[in-house]
């Protein structure tokens, strides 16, 4: 805490750049579910992030965020 009581909250380099990521995911995810899909994503501690698409039991396995953001423009998803 400062002297004036107020809590310094700057995140590191990397710790903001997994919020964004966070943030980025949890919107994509949900223009997925306005098209009728469902995405999921990997655990990063199991080693690098691969997200899945799934809808009526398929399931569509993706290597990055870009990659699932220009399969949802494939697929009629709203940018």
């Amino acid at each position: 805490m400062t002297a004036n009581n107020k809590v310094d909250v700057r995140l590191d380099s990397a710790t903001a750049a997994a919020v964004n990521d966070g943030k980025a995911f949890a919107t994509l995810a949900a223009r997925y579910a306005l098209a009728g899909y469902g995405i999921v994503r990997s655990n990063p501690a199991d080693g690098p992030i691969a997200f899945y698409v799934v809808r009526w039991g398929r399931i569509t396995a993706l290597a990055s965020l870009d990659a699932a953001e220009r399969f949802l423009k494939q697929i009629g998803g709203r940018a």
